[in-house]
């Protein structure tokens, strides 16, 4: 998270601001403990179970704060007004789950929550992301 704040700050993408920076580095906080509180097991079938526990526990509240997160800034984005890194981390996160990389959860899980379907929908098509994609292609 470190390296994805310099970087942040080096293109733009993090905001000089103290409260708006705060709440970015609230939606990357919440994305990390998504992915690190995943549970892992050895036994494939433990792991299977405490996934889907997971998934409609703790996993549900964290997506259902990043979701009211989307709600209270009202602009489609995580923080302000145009994306953010917070913006990049849930995006990624989404790109995880829909690829079938978070094992043993369901690639549509981020559908229940509007605020988060409509980010990711919208995300691809920032005139950035557009430019940095074609430049991938």
């Amino acid at each position: 998270l470190a390296i994805l704040r310099y970087f942040g700050k080096k293109a733009k993408l993090y905001p000089t601001d103290d409260i708006e920076a705060l709440a970015v580095d609230e939606i990357m906080d919440l994305g990390q403990d998504i992915l690190t509180k995943t549970p892992q097991d050895p036994d494939p079938e433990t792991k299977i179970k405490k996934r889907q526990e997971y998934a409609a526990g703790k996993m549900k509240s964290m997506f259902a704060l990043l979701n009211q997160r989307l709600e209270e800034a009202g602009s489609g984005w995580c923080c302000g007004s145009d994306p953010t890194i917070a913006d990049l981390v849930i995006y990624y996160i989404l790109t995880m789950l829909r690829s079938g990389n978070f094992d043993h959860v369901d690639k549509n899980y981020a559908d229940e929550w509007p605020k988060i379907a409509e980010l990711e929908k919208k995300l691809p098509e920032h005139p950035v992301l557009k430019a940095y994609a074609a430049s991938k292609a």
